[in-house]
């Protein structure tokens, strides 16, 4: 990932998603996000957050957290 320090410097918010033990990460570090940063942070199931319809944030970081033997994607193909 490439972000540079003025687009760090402008983000509003952190959106992440994962799903199972990297979920627990993942909520782990909004608490730490919010507490040290000062940014709002949400966390989602990602199998969930294809069902969501999330206002859009020009500002925001999106992160998705995977974990190695993760058995299926919750992303659609693009183009299938």
């Amino acid at each position: 990932m490439q972000i540079d320090d003025e687009e760090l410097a402008t983000a509003s918010s952190i959106n992440i998603a994962a799903c199972g033990t990297s979920w627990h990460a993942a909520l782990s570090g909004k608490y730490m996000i919010e507490r040290l940063a000062r940014l709002p942070v949400d966390v989602d199931y990602a199998s969930e957050y294809r069902y969501r319809n999330p206002i859009p944030d020009r500002n925001a970081l999106g992160l998705l957290i995977t974990q190695s033997g993760e058995t299926q994607t919750p992303w659609p193909r693009s183009g299938r």
